[in-house]
């Protein structure tokens, strides 16, 4: 059987649903929410203390000005939200 491809409109933005990612696979541009609000990934992540905790830079998304770094340990997933 042959499957057909469903035609996407290029003037609507692709917004992909939310993936799952170990925390060492985060991307600039990821969006995450939390019990404090929705956020941005905004800095690449790195790793301290011998790969065991991984750190990204993020920013509020309702409040842009407020940047604060988040800590995750390596190997946790953290459920995002890819845009393009």
């Amino acid at each position: 059987m042959l499957r057909q491809r469903l035609k996407r409109d290029p003037a609507t933005p692709r917004i992909s649903p939310t993936h799952r990612v170990l925390a060492m696979q985060l991307q600039i541009g990821d969006q995450y929410s939390d019990e404090t609000g929705d956020w941005e990934v905004i800095g690449r992540p790195h790793t301290l203390k011998a790969g065991k905790i991984a750190y990204a830079r993020v920013r509020l998304i309702a409040r842009p000005t407020v940047t604060t770094f988040r800590e995750w340990d390596a190997h946790e997933l953290v459920a995002v939200r890819r845009t393009g």
